[in-house]
């Protein structure tokens, strides 16, 4: 939420943002060969794709004052492990105008 918070700061009233994350949305941090949680959670909670869209902005982007311009579905490529060579999840790919 705090960097979140911060890109918001720095925008001008309509200033644009253009934001990807996975969904289902599920963080960790990967450092090398161990993963942690983050030190900061979204309250994002979901199991599916549209669920976690509209989680995140019902309780961060809106909250935040941020206004959708245009949101999209992708396709992201995740690195695989040894059972799978690569993972295809689904990537909500937004725009977000700063509210003035």
């Amino acid at each position: 939420m705090s960097m979140l918070r911060h890109i918001h700061s720095r925008l001008r009233p309509g200033g644009l943002l253009v934001l990807a994350l996975v969904m289902p949305f599920q963080p960790f941090v990967e450092m090398g060969p161990r993963h942690s949680d983050p030190t900061e959670v979204l309250p994002v909670n979901s199991d599916g794709w549209e669920e976690g869209v509209s989680d995140l902005w019902t309780n961060v982007l809106r909250p935040l004052g941020f206004t959708p311009v245009s949101l999209s579905r992708l396709p992201y490529l995740c690195e695989g492990d040894l059972h799978q060579d690569y993972y295809l999840l689904d990537d909500a790919v937004m725009v977000l105008k700063k509210d003035s």
